[in-house]
């Protein structure tokens, strides 16, 4: 799994793709995320937008980040994903109002 920042729609986001399943993959996905932050902190709107690729099922330390970024940390955060699946449990969860949660296919 690796993260890269990318232009689609005329958004800046981050697109990580790969399931994060594991401990281990939670912190790749934290260490990278916050390698990038500063660059994407200081773009025009200062939203971090997240696209999740093939990343069903996320497990609970990816949600408890997010929520620390936004919390915490006071950071915009929209996110992106492209399996209905993905999506139904955000909205189970009751995070679809929260996160800005759109659908868009890879």
């Amino acid at each position: 799994m690796a993260l890269n920042i990318e232009t689609i729609n005329d958004l800046q986001m981050v697109r990580s793709t790969g399931k994060l399943k594991t401990y281990d993959s939670f912190l790749s996905f934290k260490l990278e995320l916050e390698n990038l932050l500063p660059q994407i902190l200081s773009s025009a709107d200062s939203v971090l937008r997240i696209y999740f690729v093939q990343a069903y099922p996320i497990n609970s330390y990816v949600l408890g980040f997010l929520f620390k970024l936004r919390s915490v940390d006071k950071i915009k955060i929209e996110i992106v994903v492209d399996d209905l699946r993905l999506f139904m449990f955000f909205e189970e969860i009751d995070m679809v109002d929260e996160f800005k949660i759109k659908i868009m296919e890879a």
